[in-house]
């Protein structure tokens, strides 16, 4: 009976330590941020590059992207380099594939076929048209009546087709009206008004929670008319992300030109998504106009 006991509390013991290791990590995944940083540079001596980073639990996971002459991506686990299954496998050198390739046996040598002689062929009595293969073709008079009475036959049946093809438009027109209305009647119901408020909070929660900490941007730009550079500066100086630190654009007005460096970083915890996400789920509203949507 100890043995069972004890048998019995080292199954407890373990499942024990199997569930914490389970919330520990639930936690870290709704808690601990990924953390993401985009650089990159157009520039007349440089040229053009773009760099990304994305990581997790102090670049335990992380991946590397970007773009300088040609792309890339660099997965590493634990610092380890993990190479996806796209990755290139060493193709052996020409001289190599020559020695492997199989030599292929001499073609024998086929000794010349005697041509044949030319047939005659007959050549067509007067008065009588005939085809490429000799066989004679009615006149092209009757081919015109035959044509002719071939569309007026069919006249009825093409009346016909189009009838019915005018008949399905307006049927699937009054179908897409009735749809539309429905749709209608359903935006003004008032709980789908108050779900549409809150869903517009929710996504601009969501955009201030994944946008980006630290913005780096300096920058020169121009167009070849100056009117129009000083018409974009104006519409820039109306936009407050123009004002944070750490931006800096400059226009120019003697030439065209568009270059300049960026930076940014951020990061996104899956506890504030998912939150923003239950927030909809667990709302009144948002199931009624649910149920709405469901009986439409």
């Amino acid at each position: 009976m100890q043995i069972v006991l004890l048998i019995l509390k080292i199954i407890g013991i373990l499942l024990l330590i199997l569930l914490g290791l389970a919330v520990v990590l639930l936690l870290t995944v709704l808690f601990v941020p990924v953390r993401y940083k985009l650089s990159g540079y157009h520039l007349p001596d440089r040229g053009t590059a773009l760099h990304g980073r994305v990581s997790w639990l102090m670049s335990v996971l992380r991946a590397d992207f970007g773009y300088e002459g040609e792309g890339y991506l660099r997965i590493r686990v634990f610092g380890i380099l993990w190479k996806g299954p796209g990755s290139k496998k060493e193709t052996p050198s020409g001289a190599e594939k020559a020695a492997d390739r199989p030599k292929a046996a001499p073609e024998p040598v086929s000794e010349p076929k005697p041509t044949p002689e030319p047939v005659p062929v007959p050549k067509p009595s007067q008065g009588a048209a005939y085809s490429a293969e000799g066989q004679e073709q009615p006149a092209s008079g009757q081919n015109a009546l035959r044509r002719r009475w071939e569309q007026l036959r069919r006249l009825p049946e093409k009346f016909r087709q189009w009838k019915r093809s005018i008949r399905n438009f307006l049927q699937s027109f009054r179908e897409k009206k009735e749809r539309l209305n429905r749709l209608l009647d359903f935006l003004r119901l008032p709980e789908v008004k108050e779900t549409l408020r809150l869903c517009l909070r929710q996504i601009k929660g969501l955009l201030k929670h994944i946008g980006p900490r630290k913005i780096y941007l300096k920058g020169r730009f121009g167009f070849d008319d100056p009117a129009l550079t000083g018409q974009v500066t104006g519409i820039l100086s109306m936009l407050p992300v123009v004002y944070r630190e750490g931006i800096s654009l400059t226009p120019d007005f003697t030439e065209a030109c568009l270059e300049g460096e960026f930076s940014v970083q951020g990061r996104v915890r899956a506890a504030s998504l998912l939150a923003l996400a239950l927030k909809i789920w667990f709302d009144e509203n948002f199931r009624k106009a649910y149920q709405k949507w469901k009986e439409m």
